[in-house]
């Protein structure tokens, strides 16, 4: 591995540290991927960040929300679990264990988002490096390969957690075979409140495609009672049109096999149409995720499929219905979930157990909150840090960083016909079938206007070019125009872009030689609702379709229209509206942070400078006295 292939700031012996340790050795082999001349082991240093820290540092703080995985290089660092139960409640330590060299902790935190459980603290000096789990999905999502390399020396917490996630699916290979875990890697698995596995879900909730450290904690199809109602009435209409055809076709035709060939066909009809009744039930399901609400459904017969989806923290109200008798009995009804859309109300109609769906939001509820008053704690403690200039005796290591590299051929082409990634955002042209639609035109022009060379060029030798001089312009300019047509119609389609920023989205349409622009845009955190939908058998296919964005003014909906993987397109505008929340959020709790420690500290100064009001300590108890004191 050269050297300006790397991508990171990690010294050389960090480098050989890492790929020394028996989890990481095999990812120096692995080639680089194809369009590209970074190796899988370059990128993956570019993840790795390395700090020193002194004795008595703090690692980590119980409670603080798990950042990802921690490979210790040096020194000695130990686990202190805490508590406040004795009669003073003073706080207690328990020493739990020590990490030290080639010491690995928190795999499983680079597929899950959990606190740290226990206090990390240094006690002897020495260095650590830190993986990051946004960092380590993003490469994953690049180097799949990488992921099955690491997979037999993980821990059974982290392999299970990997099968409960959108990870698992880098498990399988690229022949169709499946990876480790005992043909588990292509499963969708529905987790428990407490973390269990209770089953695997079904093919088709493969299609769903889950934000990597996302699970599902709830799946439900419409009742299997009310199924076999409407299966039962099928089979009763097969039976009955089976019967009357055998009896008219026996009667009409006097040909026994005729008969019973017509009697199939006639049958055939009730058949197909049962059958399409269980494909659209077997479509047709709801999903409380940790992120999410989802509502899919697939209509073969039609190839219409909406995908909608709904995050939780826009969830308002769950009511459950049950209009009559016997939904109560079969314990059958409605989860009526109201959201802050325009569209308002998202249905999971005729389930079973439907109180299930309240309790699965409710306990996301929970692990959010815990979650989010770890960062809290830990983006407090951080400003308090800096304005103090506190030191946490925790520095960054640097070592060597090369300058960028150039675009490579096929990057640039996926910039113009598919999508590009960079620090700006993320820009959607729309899918190439869109691009033939518009083509049609000036192909069909080329091929009128080639035949009509073919033609006139062999007709008698090409007599008429001489007999008819102005011919040669005519075509000539022809041949220009339709060309120009061609260019024309690329660039509109090339101009017409989907953009996602880091505070907006934008919906581009512009016609060639700056005649119009069009641009509507959103704010993120005005954006309430986002549907997909594929109609037709073309969109099917070749999975382009429509992206419905709803946003909380009306005259702001947005549409992306004919992009490429709608679902995509769905899910990456919810992971960039969660980022710029979450930013607004850091900004606004760090100017309240900032101002609450500055009034500490100048009432501290004010107090040292005896310029405010000074309080006495209470004066001790006398027990030989007895006076009445009225409070009132």
């Amino acid at each position: 591995m050269s050297e300006e292939n790397l991508n990171s700031e990690l010294t050389e012996s960090a480098r050989e540290f890492i790929f020394g340790l028996e989890m990481f050795n095999r990812i120096p082999n692995l080639p680089p991927r194809i369009g590209t001349d970074i190796t899988p082991a370059a990128e993956f240093l570019s993840i790795c960040t390395e700090y020193q820290f002194q004795r008595g540092a703090v690692i980590a703080h119980k409670l603080d929300s798990a950042e990802g995985m921690y490979i210790f290089r040096s020194g000695t660092v130990d686990a202190w679990d805490s508590s406040f139960q004795n009669e003073e409640m003073e706080q207690e330590f328990k020493w739990i264990r020590s990490f030290t060299t080639d010491d690995i902790l928190g795999d499983g935190w680079l597929i899950v988002e959990r606190p740290h459980k226990y206090l990390l603290r240094a006690r002897k000096a020495g260095s650590f490096i830190l993986i990051k789990r946004s960092d380590f999905t993003k490469f994953v999502g690049k180097n799949q390969k990488v992921l099955r390399l690491m997979y037999p020396h993980m821990t059974s917490y982290a392999k299970d957690k990997l099968h409960q996630s959108g990870l698992r699916r880098y498990l399988q290979r690229n022949n169709g075979g499946l990876g480790f875990g005992q043909n588990r890697a292509d499963r969708v698995q529905l987790v428990n409140p407490d973390g269990t596995v209770q089953k695997d879900l079904p093919a088709p909730v493969r299609r769903i495609k889950l934000l990597p450290n996302e699970r599902i904690l709830f799946f439900a199809r419409r009742t299997w009672k009310l199924f076999v109602l409407n299966f039962s009435l099928n089979i009763l209409a097969i039976i009955a049109v089976g019967a009357l055809s055998f009896v008219l076709f026996s009667a009409a035709v006097p040909d026994p096999f005729l008969a019973l060939l017509l009697t199939g066909i006639a049958t055939a009809i009730p058949i197909l149409y049962a059958l399409l009744n269980w494909i659209n039930w077997q479509n047709l399901f709801f999903i409380v995720t940790t992120n999410q609400l989802i509502r899919s459904e697939w209509k073969i017969l039609q190839f219409r499929s909406n995908l909608e989806r709904v995050d939780l923290d826009k969830v308002q109200s769950i009511a459950i219905d049950k209009t009559n008798l016997l939904q109560k009995w079969f314990n059958v009804g409605t989860a009526q979930i109201t959201t802050a859309a325009q569209s308002s109300v998202i249905y999971f109609d005729y389930i079973d157990n439907p109180e299930d769906v309240e309790i699965a939001i409710q306990t996301v509820a929970v692990q959010q909150s815990e979650l989010a008053f770890g960062k809290r704690r830990a983006e407090m403690r951080k400003i308090i840090n800096d304005h103090y200039n506190v030191d946490t005796k925790i520095k960054k290591v640097k070592g060597y960083t090369p300058a960028p590299k150039p675009k490579t051929f096929w990057q640039r082409v996926r910039e113009n016909f598919v999508r590009v990634e960079n620090n700006d955002g993320i820009t959607y042209h729309k899918h190439p079938i869109a691009l033939f639609r518009e083509m049609l035109g000036p192909i069909i022009a080329l091929v009128v206007l080639l035949l009509t060379w073919y033609g006139l060029s062999f007709y008698r030798s090409g007599v008429l070019f001489t007999e008819i001089p102005a011919l040669s312009g005519v075509l000539i300019l022809s041949s220009i125009g339709t060309a120009f047509w061609f260019w024309w119609e690329f660039e509109d389609w090339h101009n017409d872009t989907f953009q996602i920023t880091k505070q907006y989205i934008y919906d581009i349409d512009r016609l060639p030689l700056g005649l119009s622009e069009s641009k509507k845009q959103a704010e993120l955190n005005r954006i309430e609702n986002v549907r997909t939908e594929k109609d037709g058998i073309l969109p099917t296919i070749f999975n382009f379709g429509t992206v419905h964005v709803e946003t909380a003014g009306a005259e702001n909906n947005i549409s992306f229209e004919n992009v490429k993987d709608p679902d995509g397109v769905q899910q990456a505008i919810f992971k960039k509206r969660s980022e710029y929340e979450k930013s607004l959020a850091r900004q606004s709790e760090a100017g309240q942070l900032d101002l609450i420690a500055t009034l500490v500290e100048l009432h501290s100064e004010g107090d040292a400078q005896r310029r405010t009001r000074r309080y006495q300590e209470l004066p001790d108890p006398r027990d030989d006295v007895d006076e009445e004191y009225d409070f009132y």
